[in-house]
């Protein structure tokens, strides 16, 4: 009777779908085979792809690990292959048939017990079992064979001599993006081969290590009496692996991150043990670098959770779930299209559509970031490309993440992409960078604004005025644009010492000679105001919200088609600017006000006249200043402080507002706003009679 492998759910290792039972990123070939090779447990690696139930004629091993090879006794790899190829009814055989057939139907695992012929006519009771990897990049029905002597092995995992254990490691190279930025290929690949060996040379006979992809070891430490021993071992490999490399052209330094995972912790099968050394090995890196962390299981399902998430935006990048939004730069005043910029989203299979602050934090300061952000490059060329072919010229801003800019090559690499599209202007190539970035490592982020100028690409500091920079460094800092954070652009309506530091920063980039643009224009009343404050650049809802590239023509027929702003913005200068963003603030107190006594809302009534108006301390600050000396500015005042001395009188029972209805409040409330609205109108005449303020 024939039977196939059921690919729903493996008992040993988990769903059959390339992860582990929560999900935890297969591990790759080299990885496994590093392993294979390794342990201690004798192995042998079958392709079952033609299974037959309850017969092994589709069975065919492809490999024997040492291990192996030594429980046979065979000088040769072939010797030991042949020994699993034993006839159905050979007590092997029939074990082999036992455990393949339990794996493929789903039940639970089972160790079945043999005698194993071995070298010079010597018998063996071997217990066997077997254990199904989810490889990536290989069929499922790859699958481990282990068998060993009956009393040293009752899991797979199990200590090859009792009172022993197993310590794996998961390596990396520190910034290896930076290594590669600083020398060639050639020089790159000696430094690897050199910190190969300097491990080695710590290693005993019984330990081996792996090199696995570009800048990854696997290390397996057995025969350890205790933990502590292989950990002592790390220490000396992270001590002498960050010593310098000589070579031909200079010294080369690197410092290595290390995940560890021990046998002790009834971690089980190899899958989950390499799994849980590298989740060590993201804490190793998290945590700076040039350490080792050890595998803790009760840290819980966070750092499961966060290594999953980087595996799931792995494949992401492989499956082409991602895809880049585009949101237009505008001329407030003009209304020019000055550019786009791109903004990247995750086309979840489960989830759905992601925004960036769902999955980019995860991923900050990891090679994964410097992928990511070399796929945003490529893809908005690839577009601007594309929109020239339909006619349409446009300008891309894109963001990179810090550790992507800060890595060595990242001008080079930039060139080569701009060399690969010379029909691109790179001066329509703009890169959006974090203030936090570019003061994280000043003098490096500087060289390398720099050198990216020199090939044309302009820079534009992103979020400014939430970092901590001096003047002095933003002064020096070689970029073409600053962007004004959203969070003040979209409260300046509300607050005026929001609206100062945008005029502050808009001032701010006009001394040192920068463009100023903000983000978040929300309203309508946002772009009005703007200009006023010097800042005639922006983007936000108001303009234009993020869009899929394929929608970029519709909204440039519906923005140029639609009347401007002209008129209203006549209503603004920069005399009175701060008056109207200012009284605006207290008429949004007084509305919200009115609203929580309509609702009935005591929480909001007690919130709004506890706070106060923000008003208040405006008018008495910068705004007597600049106002105090204009007929009427003493009547706003005298009207904003009759209506918050009511808002007091509601929630503490004193006064007229104290004893009356909520009706007779509301009425009065909305009288002192029309009358504060009057007033206001009449100061702003003046001020268009009598000219500028004093400074």
């Amino acid at each position: 009777m024939q039977a196939t492998c059921k690919r729903t759910r493996d008992p040993l290792t988990g769903p059959q779908s390339g992860r582990g039972e929560h999900g935890e990123r297969a591990p790759s070939s080299g990885e496994l085979d590093a392993l294979f090779q390794a342990l201690p447990i004798p192995l042998w690696w079958l392709d079952c792809s033609a299974l037959n139930q309850r017969q092994q004629s589709g069975v065919r091993p492809v490999a024997a690990n040492p291990a192996a090879r030594a429980l046979l006794g065979c000088a040769d790899s072939s010797d030991a292959l042949a020994a699993v190829q034993s006839p159905e009814d050979s007590s092997l055989g029939g074990a082999i048939g036992t455990v393949l057939l339990h794996l493929c139907d789903g039940r639970p695992p089972a160790a079945v017990s043999a005698v194993l012929p071995a070298a010079n006519g010597r018998e063996l009771t071997v217990s066997v079992g077997a254990v199904a990897l989810p490889v990536q990049s290989q069929p499922w029905d790859r699958i481990w064979l282990w068998l060993a002597p009956t009393s040293d092995v009752t899991q797979p995992l199990a200590r090859r001599t009792t009172g022993t254990t197993v310590l794996v490691c998961r390596a990396e190279v520190d910034d290896y993006e930076k290594l590669r930025g600083l020398w060639t290929s050639e020089a790159v690949h000696e430094v690897m081969a050199a910190t190969v060996n300097r491990v080695r040379a710590i290693l005993r006979e019984e330990d081996s290590v792996r090199r696995v992809g570009s800048h990854g070891l696997t290390m397996t430490i057995q025969g350890l009496e205790k933990e502590a021993d292989g950990i002592s071992l790390v220490e000396r490999i992270l001590d002498t692996t960050s010593q310098p490399i000589q070579l031909d052209d200079g010294e080369a330094r690197i410092s290595l991150s290390i995940g560890a995972a021990s046998s002790d912790q009834s971690i089980g099968q190899p899958q989950a043990l390499l799994n849980s050394a590298t989740l060590a090995l993201g804490e190793a890196r998290l945590n700076g670098g040039n350490r080792m962390a050890f595998y803790d299981a009760s840290w819980g399902n966070a750092r499961i959770d966060r290594q999953q998430l980087c595996d799931a935006i792995e494949r992401g990048l492989e499956n082409g779930e991602f895809t880049l939004f585009y949101q237009p730069q505008v001329d407030l005043v003009s209304r020019e299209i000055l550019g786009l910029e791109a903004l990247i989203r995750w086309q979840h299979p489960e989830k759905g559509l992601l925004l960036p602050g769902a999955f980019l934090p995860v991923i900050d300061d990891t090679a994964l970031a410097v992928e990511l952000g070399e796929w945003v490059l490529d893809e908005a060329l690839n577009q601007l490309k594309a929109w020239m072919r339909q006619g349409l010229l446009m300008k891309a801003a894109v963001n990179i993440s810090s550790a992507h800019l800060l890595a060595g090559d990242f001008p080079r690499r930039l060139r080569k992409r701009l060399d690969q599209h010379p029909e691109i202007n790179p001066a329509d190539v703009e890169i959006e960078i974090l203030e936090s970035t570019a003061f994280s490592d000043f003098e490096r982020a500087q060289d390398i604004i720099l050198e990216c100028h020199r090939h044309g690409v302009r820079f534009s500091l992103d979020d400014f005025g939430t970092g901590y920079c001096s003047l002095a460094y933003c002064r020096s800092l070689p970029v073409d644009q600053l962007k004004v954070d959203q969070s003040f652009v979209r409260d300046m309506l509300r607050n005026p010492t929001d609206m100062e530091i945008v005029e502050s920063i808009a001032q701010l980039a006009d001394v040192f000679g920068m463009e100023v643009i903000a983000e978040g224009i929300e309203d309508p009343e946002h772009a009005v105001i703007l200009p006023s404050l010097n800042c005639h650049r922006g983007q936000g809802y108001a303009i234009g919200r993020p869009m899929p590239p394929g929608h970029l023509r519709e909204w440039i027929e519906a923005w140029t088609s639609a009347p401007g702003w002209g008129t209203q913005m006549e209503v603004f200068n920069r005399f009175n600017i701060q008056l109207v963003i200012a009284a605006h603030c207290h008429l949004a107190w007084i509305d919200q006000l009115l609203k929580a006594l309509a609702d009935h809302d005591s929480a909001q009534i007690r919130s709004l006249a506890r706070t106060g108006c923000p008003f208040r301390t405006w008018y008495a600050g910068r705004g007597k200043k600049r106002y105090g000396h204009l007929p009427g500015y003493g009547v706003i005042g005298e009207i904003h402080r009759q209506s918050e001395r009511m808002a007091r009188q509601l929630i503490d029972g004193s006064g007229p507002a104290g004893s009356t209805t909520r009706a007779d409040v509301i009425e009065v409330m909305t009288g002192l706003r029309a009358e504060f609205v009057s007033s206001l109108a009449g100061l702003l005449r003046s001020l268009r009679e009598d000219g500028p303020y004093p400074s």
